[in-house]
């Protein structure tokens, strides 16, 4: 649902990724979410249905980048909306941004 409202406000073009647990409505009309893995994670950190740490880590090694030895001015602008976006946002360095939502 979050590439829905991106997309909505035309601000999809503005994010490469975008991950969360999977939502799909029923055929009545509910909300069902799922866990985004579906194995153990590893991480104690995070909760079960989600590492976001290693998520983003899949991600960037899917694009040859690695979070120890960026270069070229490579900077990640990580948006988080909870307390689970704390894993992912300890893995960023000095020249990174996190948006955390007020609170967290």
């Amino acid at each position: 649902f979050i590439k829905t409202i991106l997309s909505s406000y035309g601000l999809s073009s503005h994010f490469k990724h975008v991950f969360s647990n999977k939502g799909e409505f029923d055929e009545k009309g509910r909300l069902r979410v799922s866990y985004f893995h579906t194995q153990p994670h590893g991480c104690g950190i995070c909760p079960t249905n989600l590492c976001k740490g290693k998520v983003m880590k899949e991600i960037l090694s899917s694009e040859g980048i690695s979070l120890s030895e960026r270069k070229g001015g490579r900077r990640i602008v990580y948006v988080g909306d909870g307390g689970n976006d704390v894993c992912p946002s300890r893995l960023l360095g000095s020249s990174d941004v996190v948006m955390a939502r007020k609170g967290y």
